[in-house]
């Protein structure tokens, strides 16, 4: 049995409650300074956060307004498209087109040598150039641009990381070779390099152009305006004075009589009898500017006004011309054409076939070279000199195509009589088809250059 010690009992309800209030007293000062400094510390943090935050929105409110409008904030610069050319009817001789480039980015490719075997059969390029193309440190590198179609769609069913298609503007030439030299080529970013696509090269390209926009998280470009007439960004169209089916014409007849003849070349200029209008000018060989690079320099050329050449025969109208014109002959006046053979000084001046007396309108007819010298001497070096200037021989058209030429004409001064008689047939002196052409309009134009 249990007993309860000596002196002891069981504490009484006056014991307890002071025992509580001892300890009641004792923990609270500890607590309370935890929570002091703590909503001390609470009450620091956002005094500076107020003001930090009125900081930001007066004192540099304008500096961050600025600067995040310099992030955020961009241009779009965009090129117009290249106006066509198109021929007197608006037959369409050169277009813009929309192609594929292809490009990659190497920092987003895996496997270089796997993805360059895969790509390979499906781009102009080696395996060795390709891969270095692959593993480029630059951020962005073009693997080909203007491929086919077919070749970018095969290349997109791949599925090649980093490997992509883009569309770009490319120059095609609906009419292949009709006008080849006269059109011209532009280069692979749209610059004329020759014939009108080069002397309209400003014309044709119209200018660039600003959007102003925002990039948004992921960069992209957002309009903040509404949308542009897009209408404005294309260059202007150049009508030429060109009729397609003439030129057309003319290309084959004068490749048929290169053929005929076995020639190196010929040449073809057709004008407006009223206007003076070029509707078609060609020579051979022709040129298809879609295909420029197959073709040498030299076959980019428009030789009708960069060749130059002795007339020959073709000069012996002007003269008639020039006679009639200072009346010291009409169309009967005869000519003693000495049988073929003329002796000037040491010289002797000969006709292909001996004529004995000839009318001025035969003299043409017959081509005789010894009437023609006969009819000039009628009016003399001087005055035959200047109706040659007057028909438009000795200078520039001024058709303003790069590689114009002049042509040989020397002054009269110095016109020995021999000379004098070569340069009345027409050698001695040159030409180029352009001129010559323009100087055939003259009379068919009634005097009117």
């Amino acid at each position: 049995m249990l007993r309860p010690l000596p002196n002891s009992r069981p504490p009484t309800s006056k014991t307890t409650d002071r025992m509580s209030d001892e300890t009641q007293t004792n923990r609270p000062w500890g607590v309370h300074l935890r929570m002091g400094a703590m909503g001390g510390i609470l009450a620091i943090g956002l005094i500076a956060v107020l003001g930090r935050v009125y900081y930001l929105q007066t004192v540099r409110k304008e500096h961050l307004q600025k600067w995040a409008e310099k992030q955020t904030q961009s241009q779009l610069e965009m090129e117009a498209t290249r106006g066509s050319i198109l021929d007197r009817d608006g037959t369409e001789m050169a277009v813009t087109v929309e192609v594929p480039s292809i490009y990659v980015r190497p920092d987003e490719l895996e496997h270089p040598r796997r993805a360059a075997r895969r790509i390979t059969p499906h781009l102009e390029l080696g395996f060795s150039s390709l891969l270095n193309k692959l593993t480029s440190d630059h951020s962005f590198v073009w693997l080909q641009r203007q491929v086919k179609p077919e070749s970018a769609e095969a290349i997109g069913k791949l599925g090649i990381d980093g490997i992509r298609a883009t569309d770009e503007h490319d120059r095609y030439y609906p009419l292949g070779s009709t006008a080849g030299q006269i059109l011209g080529f532009t280069g692979i970013d749209g610059q004329g390099l020759e014939g009108v696509e080069r002397m309209m090269d400003e014309t044709l390209q119209g200018g660039t152009y600003e959007l102003d926009g925002r990039r948004d998280a992921d960069g992209e470009m957002l309009l903040t305006r509404q949308l542009p007439d897009f209408g404005r960004f294309a260059g202007n169209d150049v009508y030429l004075t060109l009729d397609d089916r003439i030129q057309r014409v003319a290309q084959e007849a004068v490749r048929r009589q290169v053929q005929k003849y076995d020639a190196k070349s010929g040449y073809g200029v057709v004008l407006d009898v009223q206007s003076g209008d070029i509707l078609a000018m060609t020579n051979t060989p022709d040129f298809d500017p879609n295909r420029f690079r197959e073709h040498s320099s030299d076959d980019w050329r428009l030789r009708p006004m960069t060749d130059s050449f002795e007339p020959g025969s073709i000069f012996k109208p002007f003269v008639l011309a020039s006679a009639l014109e200072e009346e010291t002959i009409d169309l009967q006046t005869p000519f003693d054409c000495e049988e073929g053979r003329l002796q000037i000084g040491r010289h002797v001046i000969h006709d292909s076939h001996p004529h004995d007396v000839l009318t001025a309108a035969e003299v043409i007819q017959k081509s005789s070279n010894i009437g023609t010298y006969k009819m000039a001497q009628t009016i003399g070096p001087k005055t035959m000199y200047r109706y040659i200037r007057d028909f438009g021989f000795g200078e520039e058209t001024g058709i303003d195509f790069r590689g114009e030429r002049e042509g040989m004409l020397s002054s009269p001064d110095g016109w020995a009589d021999v000379r004098f008689a070569n340069i009345a047939f027409g050698q001695g002196i040159s030409a180029t088809p352009l001129q010559v052409a323009r100087a055939l309009h003259v009379i068919a134009r009634d005097g009117l250059l």
